[in-house]
């Protein structure tokens, strides 16, 4: 990247009041060592906390900042990933309608604390030599965005999918999420080599702008169901493009999440057994222990 380089980081937002200045605070700083101009752009729906109050307050103290409030989507679009979908396409439109011209694109979810997302997983991106159109981030525990994941080898179909189709011959719901879902979360050590995918989110994610300018997430061209994740419409076309798409295993943005953490069996059990504020307890514990 040259000293002309620009990053238009761009996400979703609901219910984030609590984390979301210093996500954009902890972005802002890293990402400064690496571009001439950083700017944001937030697309908020359905949130019941302070969140858009969050967002005004950004936007007046900010001028790299903006942001749209789309409302009471629920009631309209009630199923969520078309929801997401529609979110997401917007932050997609307001890329377009800018006269400011970016070289890459960053998508955060801002209802992660990205707490492991430093000048050194930033420097994983800018010192990749393969030739590339999107980077998906790693944790530092268990990789655990499967839903969004299709990549050889590893996952291939639509995992929720994969667990109906395992209840059906004779498994229990819980048989079946292990065997699709949790058993395929895996630790990818940072010293790894590049995971070459077909689709993958991981909670952030940086795009060449090309991508941004000819593809966004709808699904009418791509022979998926709309129950498979948004992420997967936008992957496919980059990579009918002739995109390259990778897992990037020193790009990280956190290590555990209740979704990996739900891998532990232990840790399953104990959120059958025990009160939630204890849970959580023992939950810090673990993270503590393995991260």
């Amino acid at each position: 990247m040259n000293g002309k380089s620009s990053l238009l980081v761009v996400g979703l937002a609901r219910n984030v009041a609590n984390n979301l200045s210093s996500e954009i605070s902890r972005i802002e700083k890293v990402t400064n060592n690496f571009y001439s101009a950083v700017d944001f752009h937030v697309v908020e729906s359905d949130s019941s906390d302070e969140t858009v109050e969050v967002l005004e307050s950004l936007s007046s103290k900010r001028r790299n900042f903006s942001f749209e409030s789309l409302g009471s989507l629920e009631k309209v679009i009630p199923e969520r990933i078309n929801r997401l979908r529609f979110c997401r396409n917007r932050y997609i439109s307001a890329y377009r309608e800018r006269k400011d011209k970016y070289s890459e694109i960053m998508i955060v979810d801002f209802d992660i604390r990205n707490t492991k997302f430093n000048v050194s997983s930033m420097k994983s991106i800018t010192g990749f030599t393969q030739d590339w159109s999107g980077l998906f981030a790693n944790q530092s525990g268990k990789y655990f965005d499967i839903f969004a994941l299709r990549a050889k080898g590893w996952c291939t179909t639509d995992c929720f999918s994969e667990v109906d189709l395992l209840v059906t011959t004779g498994k229990s719901r819980e048989e079946a999420k292990e065997l699709a879902i949790w058993g395929k979360m895996r630790r990818i050590k940072a010293d790894s080599n590049p995971v070459i995918v077909d689709s993958a989110f991981g909670g952030m994610a940086i795009y060449r702008s090309w991508v941004f300018d000819q593809f966004d997430y709808t699904i009418d061209s791509i022979p998926i169901k709309e129950s498979e994740s948004e992420h997967i419409s936008l992957n496919y076309k980059v990579k009918l493009a002739g995109g390259n798409l990778f897992i990037v295993p020193n790009f990280t943005n956190f290590g555990w999440n209740p979704h990996n953490l739900a891998s532990f069996k232990t840790l399953r059990r104990l959120d059958r057994v025990t009160k939630r504020k204890k849970l959580l307890y023992l939950r810090s514990v673990l993270r503590s222990l393995i991260n």
